[in-house]
């Protein structure tokens, strides 16, 4: 039996045990429930399989991240991290409770080198890489950082009529203030 354990973020030291199916997110409903405002209500969903764990992003609007790079969908590996909003956990299970052995079916085996992960380039772009393949770069990458407003310009820039109102609004108040300034100088001169 998996579980994930919750490293950095508002629920920092919470540990879930992974089932068949979950959701995680923000619903209370999830499987993995989390307080982080910056995580969609249904974030994303790891399914149990015969060769593993898979996460699936659900279209979320910030993404997930495992090992650093964005993903859509991703078999997990022992230790593997994953970002969702500002929430960094760590998935732990055993990788022996898995037919990934010699002794797996051919349908196993012809499934699994079908799967491929979808993984989003720097510039937006997404390219399809064997599992294997994208699991090996993406596993030594870092924890991605951020600056702290970041996520106020992106959200104001998705609001477009207040935030064009409230840049329209500040050049009329410098324009305002850099007319007055020049009076004074002329008047004062």
């Amino acid at each position: 039996m998996g579980r994930i354990l919750v490293t950095a973020g508002p629920d920092q030291g919470r540990i879930f045990e992974l089932g068949e199916n979950q959701i995680v997110g923000r619903q209370a409903r999830n499987g993995v429930p989390l307080s982080d405002t910056r995580a969609s209500r249904e974030h994303a969903r790891i399914e149990k399989s015969s060769f593993g764990y898979t996460l699936i992003d659900l279209g979320s609007k910030n993404g997930t991240l495992v090992n650093g790079e964005r993903v859509d969908r991703f078999v997990l590996s022992p230790g593997d991290s994953i970002l969702v909003g500002e929430t960094y956990m760590t998935i732990e299970f055993e990788a022996g409770e898995f037919s990934s052995s010699p002794r797996a079916s051919s349908a196993q085996a012809s499934a699994l080198a079908e799967e491929v992960v979808q993984v989003r380039g720097r510039a937006g772009s997404v390219s399809d890489e064997p599992l294997r393949t994208a699991h090996t770069k993406a596993k030594r990458a870092a924890a991605p950082t951020r600056t702290s407003l970041a996520w106020l310009r992106t959200d104001l820039a998705q609001t477009s009529w207040l935030y064009r109102w409230l840049v329209q609004i500040g050049l009329v108040v410098l324009a305002g203030a850099l007319s007055y300034l020049a009076f004074r100088l002329v008047k004062g001169s």
